[in-house]
């Protein structure tokens, strides 16, 4: 996961409170307090016309702020945090019109991996392996199927596969199965090079190799 900042969009002055919801981003948000704040905002921008443009924005910013509070909630160790603002995010799109657009659709997708690294951090495996074969299904944009090319790129799909293939092996290595969860394991290694989920499975690859030398 990465704290780096996303683009949020400049919404038109039709709306109470954006400029601060804005402002808010543009000075460096640090406390989560203010992320709220940010969140009401748009959430009120959102529910005041959702059809409109300034709806459709609204919800894009809404989505990157509850995204980014959800990262920050992983890493200070509030998963319960985490989980409820990544389940908001998939939650602002559960009308798949609601895509609207590219970076929609990116959101949405980070969401549903980000929320699959809560779950496998928790132990729920199979709920992990489930939101990420969602992210890999990703969103629609302009009634686009998610599955025709350019719809999602390369590399996020590599990622959601290395990240399957990891969970996957963890499930079979707890249940004994430690050959078929090193082979899930070097297919997650070979997926993505490079990618945290694939260095992780090489890391597996690594302490179990030492272990069988036993």
């Amino acid at each position: 996961m990465s704290t780096s900042d996303f683009p949020i969009a400049i919404i038109g002055a039709g709306f109470a409170g954006i400029g601060m919801a804005i402002r808010l981003k543009q000075n460096g948000i640090e406390s989560f307090t203010m992320f709220e704040r940010a969140a009401e905002i748009f959430e009120q921008a959102l529910k005041m016309n959702p059809n409109s443009v300034e709806g459709r924005m609204a919800r894009t910013n809404l989505a990157t702020t509850r995204n980014r509070m959800g990262v920050r909630a992983y890493e200070r160790g509030d998963l319960a945090a985490a989980e409820r603002n990544f389940a908001a995010v998939d939650d602002l799109y559960a009308n798949p019109s609601d895509v609207t657009s590219e970076a929609d659709r990116r959101e949405l997708e980070n969401a549903r991996y980000n929320l699959g690294k809560v779950y496998d951090r928790l132990g729920d495996t199979q709920g992990a392996m489930r939101a990420w074969q969602r992210a890999r299904e990703g969103g629609r944009v302009g009634g686009v199927d998610p599955a025709a090319p350019g719809s999602v790129s390369e590399l996020e799909k590599a990622r959601a596969r290395a990240a399957a293939a990891l969970a996957e092996g963890s499930r079979l290595y707890q249940s004994g199965a430690i050959d078929e969860a090193r082979k899930r394991w070097q297919e997650a290694a070979m997926a993505a090079p490079g990618t945290p989920e694939s260095t992780e499975a090489q890391r597996w690859l690594d302490e179990t190799a030492s272990r069988l030398q036993y």
